[in-house]
């Protein structure tokens, strides 16, 4: 068994420079574009894209297939994979017994949690596609993690050796069928005689 050293929690940190899109450009970009909401405070305006954002990453946890982003940007849904065979530290453990223990990952039977952004699934595509990506923010995280400890079962198992677009055309395919099927059914009279 090795021993575990705990981290120096008063070293020097580097953080990463966070860049926010809601700044005073933004503003007053958006205000000369739609003019009717000139008079709109930017407080409020900072409230209704935070309470739609929240709503969007709620309705990624509740839904197995995820959301579609508006303007065709893509889709976002939570994958469930394997653990990797890399040794995954479970350090509060670690720091409390001084060895290093593993993450076992028991209360979802070994599965790991991802958040993944797509937008390769689409017919029609968009110019540089390939340099759009998705980072999830702090709340969306943490929600996820908890949602998916609770229900690990009900997201989509992600596979190794399929493109993550693949996985969601055949997704996108089988809610087709379903919902084909479900609409006959809805139509079928077995009495009614052609």
């Amino acid at each position: 068994m090795k021993n575990y050293k705990a981290p120096d929690l008063n070293a020097p940190r580097y953080r990463k420079k966070a860049l926010s899109l809601l700044n005073a450009d933004f503003y007053k970009e958006f205000k000369d574009k739609y003019p009717q909401y000139k008079d709109l405070d930017n407080k409020i305006l900072k409230e209704i894209i935070v309470t739609y954002n929240g709503l969007i990453w709620e309705n990624v946890i509740n839904e197995r297939e995820g959301v579609e982003f508006p303007e065709s940007l893509g889709y976002v849904f939570i994958g469930s994979c394997t653990s990797q065979t890399r040794f995954g530290a479970d350090h509060t453990k670690s720091v409390q017994t001084g060895v290093k223990v593993k993450n076992l990952n028991w209360d979802t039977d070994g599965k790991l949690c991802k958040i993944v952004y797509t937008n390769y699934s689409f017919k029609y595509t968009f110019r540089f596609r390939d340099l759009w990506s998705f980072t999830a923010v702090r709340q969306f995280k943490r929600s996820v993690s908890h949602a998916y400890k609770e229900q690990w079962q009900k997201y989509i198992v992600l596979d190794d050796l399929i493109k993550v677009s693949q996985v969601f055309k055949e997704g996108e395919i089988k809610m087709y069928s379903k919902q084909r099927e479900k609409d006959l059914l809805e139509e079928y009279d077995e009495f009614e005689i052609d």
